[in-house]
């Protein structure tokens, strides 16, 4: 990685509203860099810088002033901030970083070529500080000293970071505990709408299966995932809210057709880790099972009982900490 960045483009308000005038929709890409062996940096990487956000709210004056829409490209690797700036754009098109092939794939997206079917991986937070993991990283630094791997290339400094969220990670910590975001884990947007209907859960020595009926009800055909979320009883120990455990992408529906989708969830995907016995294990009660486009647009539940307290699979206590550690819990 060069040791200086390029300077962004900063194009004046002639050229703009010149382009304006003559093109049918704006289209502005960007883009962060794409490397390893190094943490991101908050300001500039994860924040736009000043320069980005002016060139969007240019562009966006300048477009919609003559009624014209403003689509703006993530050409990224990784999570960034959005909500603060996302009201100068149509639309944002989340084109991660797709390689020689990634022109065509989101030309085919806009075009209306191909209906986009993707969903996140990974909640967009509204500020980086709403991440529970903000709170102790990157820790402290136990040496000034750099150190160094293979090819001298640089693997940071001795430090001693505290994972007190415990469980409490990604879409698992944003649900449970209430923290708005800018986009859920599990979102994804198409050029269609699709409606669940007809929800039904068996539970049985195998596990829990699934169905549910998807209908198009949108004007253009395409694919949408489907997405089974379970909710744990909780009661012998701390649970998410609900945890995606089983999904699937439908055949590509015209408008109007319906397909029944299956899925399952093994014995393994019921349980839960139990740290005082070194095991996974399925708590017995009550588990719902929800059914929707994103981690919080469940549309759908059902409900099924597990009769007895079931030892899946039993572990050893390796790699334990080496001191205590104050884990957090919804409501502090």
């Amino acid at each position: 990685m060069p040791d200086v960045l390029p300077v962004e483009m900063k194009p004046d308000a002639a050229l703009v509203n010149a382009e304006a005038q003559a093109a049918d929709v704006a289209m502005v890409t960007l883009g962060r860099t794409s490397g390893e062996f190094a943490d991101r940096e908050v300001e500039g990487d994860f924040n736009l810088t000043n320069e980005e956000k002016e060139l969007v709210a240019q562009v966006s004056k300048a477009f919609r002033a003559q009624g014209k829409a403003v689509v703006v490209v993530l050409n990224i690797g990784n999570v960034i901030e959005t909500a603060s700036w996302e009201q100068y754009a149509d639309a944002l098109v989340l084109a991660w970083q797709g390689g020689q092939e990634a022109g065509n794939a989101v030309a085919d997206v806009l075009s209306g070529k191909v209906n986009p079917s993707g969903r996140l991986a990974t909640t967009f937070p509204v500020r980086y500080e709403d991440h529970l993991s903000a709170q102790n990283f990157p820790g402290i630094e136990l040496s000034p000293d750099m150190v160094y791997g293979p090819g001298g290339i640089p693997m940071g400094k001795p430090s001693e970071v505290t994972h007190q969220e415990g469980i409490w990670v990604g879409y698992r910590y944003f649900n449970s505990f209430g923290v708005p975001v800018a986009y859920p884990f599990g979102y994804g947007l198409s050029y269609s709408e699709f409606s669940y209907d007809e929800l039904t859960a068996t539970v049985s020595a195998d596990g829990l299966a699934v169905e549910v009926k998807v209908t198009n009800i949108g004007n253009t055909a395409g694919k949408t995932v489907v997405q089974a979320y379970l909710q744990a009883p909780g009661e012998s120990m701390a649970k998410p809210s609900a945890e995606l455990k089983a999904f699937a992408k439908t055949e590509a529906l015209e408008p109007g057709a319906s397909a029944v989708v299956t899925l399952h969830i093994d014995p393994k995907g019921m349980a839960s880790y139990d740290a005082g016995q070194h095991a996974w294990v399925i708590e017995p009660g009550t588990y719902q099972i929800h059914v929707g486009h994103n981690s919080r647009e469940l549309t759908n539940s059902a409900t099924v009982n597990w009769a007895d307290a079931t030892l899946v699979e039993q572990c050893k206590g390796l790699v334990l900490p080496s001191e205590p550690i104050e884990l957090i819990e919804p409501g502090q």
